[in-house]
């Protein structure tokens, strides 16, 4: 709360407005609830396979609204359909002597923005690692997260109409390290250079984009919610690791264990780590069907660290050039909101809900 003490293990959002003036996307506590029940539901169990949670023989549990079912201990992957309305992943995790007891909001398929995959809301576990220290109980909100990072073609698009106003902020947030940048500009347009020599990583249009700082994600994020409307932002840590891993408190999107086919890091290739298309590691895939959480490049994520680390932003994921450890869902860490590095990108969250206020937002 505004004028409140940032304590120790608060996650503030910083003061950056992403919200353009006039968005009218989402819901809002005055619109009105309206329950749907006849939604069919059907459950799988997770069972550990090959290194991996897999899923098992899918069984009907009938229609909503359900109640004292009874299951046993375990994992599981509910899923919610309902004609015209968009199907629901529902992961639950009943403890011993446990129960899950939640509710669920359908979303008709148009109110999801196409790419995006419905995290629904309800609580997860959080943390349980050396870095994030002990498990706890979390929880979020519904959110929408990106299937796949932002591209570095969608980045090029950003920059080209940014360059058309002020070509040498655009020039400031191109892709970059140090003094080395990784796209070539001719006429305030931006391209991936064709030679070999000036694009060592083999860079292509539809790989994620790197070399961006917070700063840059949060412009990008603008200049995208002014455009269309909506509010984008990257995720909250939170919303991150809960998509990543659902609620059973797993290390990687696909279980507890890694073996360097499963998602992009730097011991993936024999001869030395590389950038990827997204969706290239078909097994790195979270329970809610968000892709490359634990490789190929690291997710920005909106909020600060707490009291200790307020000056630095959040970052999430492995990376194709790091270490598979950093691919674990708990493991976070932080830099200050200008740092750029070849493994740092971003990807877009959504709200199904307005933030209130008239806010503005700005490509600057």
């Amino acid at each position: 709360f505004q004028g409140e003490a940032i304590l120790e293990n608060d996650m503030p959002i910083p003061a950056t407005v992403t919200r353009p003036e006039g968005a009218r996307f989402g819901h809002s506590d005055a619109c009105p609830r309206l329950d749907v029940e006849g939604a069919e539901v059907t459950i799988r169990r997770y069972e550990e396979k090959d290194l991996r949670l897999q899923l098992g023989e899918e069984k009907a549990l009938g229609t909503t609204p359900i109640r004292g079912i009874g299951i046993g201990i375990g994992s599981y992957m509910c899923t919610l359909r309902k004609a015209g309305f968009a199907d629901v992943r529902l992961p639950i995790r009943i403890a011993r002597g446990g129960s899950w007891d939640q509710q669920v909001a359908l979303y008709r398929g148009w109110e999801i923005p196409a790419g995006f995959c419905q995290v629904p809301a309800g609580p997860f576990i959080v943390g349980g690692h050396d870095s994030s220290g002990p498990s706890r109980r979390g929880r979020t909100e519904d959110f929408f997260l990106a299937r796949h990072p932002v591209t570095i073609g969608e980045y090029i698009t950003f920059l080209d109409e940014l360059a058309s106003a002020d070509p040498a902020l655009a020039r400031a947030r191109q892709p970059r390290e140090g003094a080395q940048t990784f796209l070539e500009e001719s006429e305030s347009r931006f391209a991936i250079p064709r030679s070999p020599e000036k694009n060592p990583l083999g860079l292509t249009e539809d790989m994620p984009v790197m070399g961006v700082s917070w700063l840059d994600a949060m412009a990008y994020c603008a200049w995208k919610s002014s455009a269309e409307g909506k509010v984008f932002t990257p995720p909250h840590e939170e919303e991150w690791e809960k998509a990543a891993r659902g609620v059973d408190g797993r290390q990687y999107p696909w279980g507890d264990d890694y073996d360097g086919t499963f998602g992009n890091t730097s011991v993936s290739f024999e001869k030395g780590p590389r950038i990827m298309k997204p969706g290239s590691f078909p097994i790195d895939e979270s329970p809610f069907g968000v892709m490359d959480l634990a490789g190929n490049m690291v997710t920005w994520c909106l909020n600060a660290g707490g009291a200790k680390y307020g000056h630095l932003r959040l970052l999430r994921g492995g990376a194709w050039f790091n270490a598979f450890g950093y691919g674990k869902a708990s493991y976070r860490w932080g830099n200050g909101p200008t740092f750029v590095y070849r493994s740092n990108g971003f990807r877009l969250c959504i709200r199904p809900w307005a933030l209130p206020g008239p806010v503005r937002g700005s490509l600057a």
